[in-house]
């Protein structure tokens, strides 16, 4: 900025977010010639026929294509001014030093914050402007995690702060409201603000397709559909094809007598209950879908051991074929019985297949299911 200015050139700086219409008009006010973006913004800009820069090693090419290089003597001389005539010209200021950092608040394409930044940066000063993606951010993370925006600083972390993959799961959505891209992954692997703002995109448009039979927001049917998955259920779904995360195991001790062909009976209803819990996920082109049979019957494996071994024989369980590959369903159930009134139940599951509100849910449904009572109305995971 100030290197154009010094040499007699004109720029003004533009809120990306303003009407197209208001900054195709300050453009032609200006004769601009060149516009300096960024790769989000890059084709509103394209449209307007100037040269669009969004990557600065490619500012002399273009200089040089349109035969703008002059000499440092010329361009003084254009301009009217000597060098030292703008580097020492706002005395005034005397906090605007070489050695000061200025932050600007305020945005850089107000009128007020024009003047202030080329202030400081003439004086050899170091302007600070905070980057918008995280200042977003930050007020998304205040609303998802009740916290104070003015105590979030960039380099907080989001699960320090009380996140966890359901906050992860809602800060998605409100990000998506703001028209900013981020997944779960960005979130879990790079918690840190300023670090995720450097991963966060501008989105343009919610766009869905449906084709091949995969459908964002399926009809519903008795026969198998095959959905989308979110990107907190294809990570974790991927995830635990790759190594085994994400598979947890829910462990229900019991006392009193048992009748474990109807609690088969019961897992077997609770599957054909909740569509999710009987969701094999598999990818297509790179992705991950949900596909959805019409009923299912989960594998149970009836085990016996001593009391003082129910706890090796429970981590034989979770260990037992801890990876789920793709294509194959996840729900399993291996009851426990160590005498004829002590039980314990294990169900594996993918978190994939569950949040912190229904993983109470299906333990609910599933006694009401063993004492052949009626399960409340729910809603499939699809609608």
């Amino acid at each position: 900025m100030t290197a154009v200015w010094k040499a007699g050139g004109a720029l003004t700086s533009m809120d990306p977010t303003h009407p197209d219409d208001r900054l195709l008009a300050i453009m032609e006010e200006l004769g601009a010639k060149i516009v300096i973006s960024d790769t989000a913004h890059r084709s509103k800009f394209e449209n307007a026929g100037v040269h669009v820069i969004w990557d600065m090693e490619d500012l002399p090419r273009i200089l040089e294509n349109e035969g703008l290089p002059i000499s440092r003597d010329d361009a003084w001389r254009m301009a009217g001014v000597k060098p030292n005539d703008l580097a020492f010209s706002y005395i005034w200021n005397a906090e605007y030093n070489g050695g000061a950092r200025i932050l600007q608040f305020a945005s850089y394409a107000y009128i007020a914050s024009v003047g202030e930044n080329f202030r400081t940066l003439l004086h050899g000063a170091t302007l600070c402007v905070p980057s918008e993606r995280e200042q977003t951010l930050a007020e998304l993370w205040a609303t998802t995690l009740y916290q104070d925006v003015k105590a979030i600083g960039r380099q907080d972390d989001f699960l320090a702060l009380g996140g966890d993959s359901l906050e992860a799961i809602r800060l998605v959505s409100a990000a998506r409201a703001k028209n900013i891209e981020l997944t779960t992954q960005n979130i879990l692997l790079c918690p840190v603000l300023k670090d995720m703002a450097k991963l966060a995109t501008i989105c343009h448009g919610n766009d869905t397709a449906v084709s091949n039979g995969i459908h964002d927001d399926p009809t519903p049917s008795n026969g198998p559909f095959t959905l989308s998955a979110t990107d907190f259920q294809e990570w974790a779904a991927f995830v635990g094809a790759l190594n085994g995360g994400w598979i947890d195991h829910f462990a229900y001790d019991f006392s009193g007598p048992l009748d474990l062909k109807k609690l088969q009976q019961s897992g077997k209803g609770l599957a054909n209950t909740h569509p999710i819990l009987r969701t094999i996920f598999k990818s297509i082109n790179n992705r991950i879908y949900m596909d959805i049979p019409p009923n299912h019957n989960p594998p149970f494996t009836i085990h016996t051991c001593t009391p003082d071994n129910l706890e090796t024989k429970s981590n034989e369980i979770y260990s037992k074929d801890r990876i789920s590959p793709l294509g194959h369903p996840i729900l399993r159930f291996d009851p426990i019985t160590t005498s004829p009134t002590h039980h314990r139940l294990i169900m594996r599951l993918s978190h994939a297949q569950y949040d912190g509100f229904c993983a109470s849910t299906f333990l609910h449904h599933l006694r009401l299911l063993y004492f052949s009572q009626p399960l409340p109305p729910t809603l499939p995971c699809h609608q």
